[in-house]
């Protein structure tokens, strides 16, 4: 249940959620706030799909909090 913010963005299932999730990004505004070289470093990820999961948190928060 707790995974199912991050669940929601493009790329991320439930493996790469957990692991997001308990690297302390617990939802898609911690995620937006990372450091995409950060995430490359967690297993299952890469440069490129960190890359691409950082940027697809921030379209999230923006399309989901329209004050951002």
């Amino acid at each position: 249940e707790e995974l199912l913010p991050l669940v929601e963005l493009k790329g991320i299932g439930r493996v790469r959620a957990r692991i997001l999730y308990e690297a302390g990004y617990r939802d898609p505004f911690a995620l937006s706030k990372a450091d995409p070289g950060e995430i490359a470093k967690l297993p299952h990820f890469g440069s490129r799909l960190s890359s691409v999961v950082v940027e697809e948190a921030r379209r999230y928060i923006k399309s989901h909090y329209k004050f951002v």
